[in-house]
């Protein structure tokens, strides 16, 4: 039985009813969206078959349309009265002409089905990706729920990302959370011990490690090995090798590394003794000590120690049954380790950086900063992706926010900011959504870290906040979503509270009653639909890239020069609807270099990504984008 079990399984059989909530509306879009083309397709070529729609569903379908209950009973009067003529006609032969306000009631009722389905649409996109995604999600949480409710249930539950992406949607804290992630791997664990209690012997490639031999291994090294966690020792045994057990601790006592405690730190040692090598340690640490990091500085980073290679051999050892030797890569160890023994920090620990480590050094180095310092301020930094690392740093400059290597100038916040895997989308965002959302970038440039997500909430209540709202004594008020503070001795701008909702006042108090589930409705948001928009969409997974120099000379983005803000160079003004200029560039860039052709289409895709702006302001950058196209043809 798995602990906390009915925590766990209400919290996904609510997801599921949210997922099936999202497919029930899409089918049901789906299929009024179709049966209602239908019909107008049928009026269209010919308005006596108006004479084939039941009463009842002409009164539902005008029902439905955006107009007031006068309206709909005048409409519905003509269209049944015009409904009888031309059934009459039809019927007893006659020839009665319809008069002009009969044909103009067709004309409307196939105005207003063509504007409903428009509606729908932008309420549940017609997304096939996206549904079929989310059947998916469906199979897979009834898969989940059958297991745990199954009393008798002997297979591991191995989906454990599904159960992260619920778990980390639902209201439960951070603690909460941990403590049923614990519980599912303590079950799976049990599962598999059950299961395998002759492993070593029966699966094991090879024969299986000498436990009293490993023990004295780590005795030498002054380790206790039956103080190791169960999981961290049977860990080691199943994956160790002992040359490289005796290598890799021989290698820690000659650097002088901290001695880890077994008890409390046993994750640690099992990654170092499987994960690493004599080589890996060897060339870190070494490297390390010449720009100022100790032994004791590398343990609080132990990933950069691990060999970060995928396909790199960990072990050979001979098969009871060949004579060839086998191995095992440390990417089938990760899985293993993770879901069948569910040693999730072990797992995360194993995911080595010293590669990326090393080049990191060698980067940052090279653009004149002290590494010593950026260990001391933010050490998280040295063991990001080498890649993301000078994506962000050459984002950085191309935002206007140069990082200055200077140790007296650079901040905190500097640093934290760097760590972004979204950096590029959260600065669009705050260009976009406030004339003074730069500034606020310039004045709290951790910013960049805090907000993951371009369609977080806030972002909707900066953007609303904008709006005036009408007051009991008839006035109208705006309200302020930044305010000015003083901060080591100059002025800065801050979010004010009533919109973050950080603060304990106005944490449940939702900003003008905007909430997650209703955002985009609540600001009028629109959602706008493109030819191309599931190939757009497959493309623009990942933007937090680099903007290629030849992007620049595509004939829609000279045109668009034009626009440039004259008070912000980043920002095109379009008749006063501001949208990051670096986002179109970095866009449209990444669409064309994936294939897609230059159109009006693309271009306005790369203009309105992700932007927070209603219809209106879209037709109105549709109508710009259109004029472009004039000018170029």
């Amino acid at each position: 039985m798995l602990p906390r079990q009915s925590k766990l399984i209400k919290l996904l059989q609510s997801e599921l009813e949210n997922y099936k909530s999202f497919t029930n509306k899409y089918q049901q879009t789906k299929s009024l969206k179709e049966s209602n083309n239908k019909l107008a397709l049928s009026l269209k070529e010919d308005i006596s078959n108006l004479i084939e729609i039941e009463d009842k569903e002409l009164v539902s379908i005008i029902e439905a349309f955006d107009l007031n209950a006068l309206e709909k009973k005048h409409l519905t009067n003509n269209l049944l009265i015009t409904k009888k003529i031309l059934s009459m006609n039809k019927e007893e032969g006659l020839n009665i002409p319809l008069e002009e306000s009969q044909k103009q009631s067709i004309t409307t009722f196939l105005s207003h089905i063509e504007t409903l389905n428009l509606i729908r649409e932008r309420t549940i996109p017609i997304d096939e990706p996206e549904y079929n995604d989310t059947l998916s999600k469906i199979r897979n949480i009834e898969n989940i729920i059958s297991r745990l409710e199954d009393k008798k249930n002997n297979e591991r539950i191995i989906d454990i990302e599904t159960i992260k992406e619920v778990l980390n949607k639902s209201n439960l804290d951070q603690k909460d959370i941990r403590k049923i992630l614990f519980s599912l791997m303590k079950y799976n664990q049990e599962i598999y011990l059950e299961k395998k209690k002759d492993l070593l012997i029966e699966e094991y490639i090879g024969e299986p490690l000498n436990i009293d031999e490993v023990k004295e291994a780590f005795r030498k090294y002054n380790y206790n090995f039956d103080l190791l966690n169960e999981k961290v020792s049977s860990s080691i045994i199943r994956y160790g090798e002992l040359k490289n057990i005796t290598e890799v601790l021989d290698c820690l006592k000659g650097f002088k590394y901290p001695k880890l405690e077994e008890e409390t730190q046993g994750n640690i040692l099992f990654a170092l003794v499987v994960g690493s090598s004599f080589e890996t340690i060897n060339s870190v640490t070494i490297y390390a000590s010449n720009r100022g990091l100790t032994p004791d500085d590398l343990i609080e980073i132990p990933t950069v120690l691990i060999r970060q290679s995928d396909k790199e051999t960990l072990y050979r050892k001979k098969n009871k049954s060949d004579k060839e030797p086998v191995s095992i890569s440390l990417d089938e160890i990760r899985k293993d380790v993770n879901i069948l023994v569910g040693n999730e920090i072990a797992f995360e620990l194993l995911n080595g950086r010293s590669k990326d480590f090393l080049a990191n050094i060698e980067y940052l180095e090279d653009n004149g900063f002290d590494i010593r310092y950026i260990f001391d301020k933010c050490k998280q930094v040295l063991t990001l992706d080498n890649n993301l690392l000078k994506t962000n740093i050459s984002l950085y400059e191309k935002y206007g926010l140069p990082i200055d290597c200077n140790r007296d100038k650079i901040t905190n916040q500097t640093f934290s900011a760097l760590l972004s895997k979204n950096l590029a989308e959260i600065a669009d965002q705050f260009i976009e959504i406030h004339p003074l959302g730069y500034r606020y970038i310039k004045d709290n440039i951790s910013c960049l870290k805090e907000y993951s997500n371009p369609e977080d909430i806030v972002f909707y209540n900066i953007y609303e906040s904008q709006k005036p709202v009408r007051m009991p004594n008839g006035k109208y008020r705006i309200t302020n979503a930044f305010k000015e503070i003083r901060s080591n001795n100059k002025t800065i701008i801050q979010l004010c509270d009533e919109v973050t909702r950080k603060n304990k006042k106005y944490a449940s108090i939702p900003f003008r009653g905007i909430i997650e589930s209703n955002k985009v409705e609540k600001t009028d948001t629109y959602i706008p639909r493109f030819k191309e928009q599931s190939a757009y969409n497959k493309i623009t997974k990942n933007t937090n890239i680099d903007i290629n120099d030849e992007i620049f000379t595509k004939k829609y983005i000279t045109h668009l020069n034009k626009y440039t803000d004259k008070k912000n160079a980043l920002c095109y003004n379009f008749d006063g609807i501001r949208i990051s200029k670096l986002k179109v560039l970095r866009i449209y860039n990444l669409l064309l270099s994936n294939g897609i052709n230059e159109s009006s289409d693309s271009i306005l895709y790369a203009i309105t990504y992700k932007s927070i702006i209603n219809e209106r302001s879209f037709n109105k950058l549709a109508h710009i984008v259109s004029k472009i196209e004039e000018e170029i043809e």
